[in-house]
């Protein structure tokens, strides 16, 4: 399935800003509301895989 990227983008950058899960813009259950999600919940993966030793040396 493609996910509209719009949304992904947006969901991802949501989740930059602190926005809850639950402030999706998008209807509940649409293609763009499950992009938002993944995008989302991608930023927490990111998040998750990053070295702290890198962040800390910055």
């Amino acid at each position: 399935m493609q996910y509209p990227l719009q949304a992904w983008i947006e969901g991802h950058y949501a989740r930059d800003c602190n926005e809850p899960l639950e402030k999706c813009p998008y209807e509940h259950g649409s293609t763009m509301a499950l992009a938002w999600h993944r995008g989302w919940r991608n930023r927490e993966q990111l998040d998750a895989a990053k070295d702290p030793e890198v962040e800390a040396g910055d």
